[in-house]
C-alpha cells in the first residue's frame, strides 16, 4: 500500500564504514534520494508514467514470472501491432510461492515480443519475453536472476540502467574509494 511504500522509504538508508561506537565516523554513507508521493507506490503500480507496461528487474526472483492479467493485456497490444505472442503448455505444472496468494500454479509460459528504449535515445532494443504465466493474478512481469545471468546484465543502481554486455569479458572501472563485497 502507500501507507507501506511511505514507511519504508523513511528507513531507506544504509550506512557503510560507520563506527558502531561514534556514528559521525562515518566513511561513507548512501542515502536513498526523496521521492515524490507519486513514485512512491511500488509495486502499486509498475507502469512507465506514459502508461506503457514496464518489465521489473527482480533479481530476487529465480526465474521469470507475470501474471495473465498483464499477459492478455500485452497479447491485444502486440496483436495491433502485428506481432504475434505465443503460449506454450508446461509439461510439468511449476508452482510458485511468495507472489500473492499462497502456492500458485503455473501450468503455461508465454513468448511476449517487448521493445525496450535504450539509454540515452539510441533507438529500441527488440526481442521476446518468455516467462511462466499465474492465472488469475494481476502480478507485473518480473525479469528473475537465472535470465538476468543468461543475458549477462549489469545492473547499475546509480544510474538505475540495465546493461546487457555483449560476448567476452566485460571489465568495470571503479572509483577510487570502492568496496567490493
Amino acid at each position: 500500500t502507500f501507507d507501506d511504500a511511505s514507511a519504508w522509504s523513511r528507513s531507506g538508508h544504509m550506512d557503510i564504514g560507520r563506527d558502531p561506537v561514534d556514528p559521525s565516523a562515518s566513511s561513507s554513507s548512501t542515502e536513498l534520494p526523496r521521492q515524490s508521493d507519486q513514485q512512491m507506490t511500488y509495486h502499486a503500480d509498475t507502469r512507465l508514467p506514459s502508461g506503457q507496461v514496464a518489465v521489473l528487474v527482480d533479481p530476487g526472483s529465480k526465474g521469470n514470472l507475470c501474471g495473465s492479467d498483464l499477459v492478455r493485456e500485452c497479447a491485444v497490444a502486440a496483436y495491433k501491432s502485428g506481432l504475434m505472442p505465443e503460449a506454450f503448455k508446461r509439461e510439468k505444472a511449476l508452482n510458485v510461492i511468495g507472489v500473492g496468494k499462497g502456492s500458485q500454479e503455473c501450468n503455461y509460459d508465454v513468448r511476449l515480443p517487448v521493445a525496450m528504449p535504450r539509454a540515452h535515445g539510441n533507438g529500441t532494443l527488440t526481442g521476446f519475453f518468455r516467462t511462466p504465466v499465474i492465472d488469475g493474478s494481476a502480478l507485473p512481469a518480473l525479469w528473475g536472476i537465472e535470465s538476468l545471468i543468461e543475458n549477462r546484465a549489469i545492473i547499475d543502481f546509480t544510474t538505475l540502467q540495465v546493461h546487457l554486455t555483449g560476448p567476452g569479458e566485460s571489465t568495470i572501472d571503479l572509483s577510487p574509494g570502492t568496496e567490493s563485497l
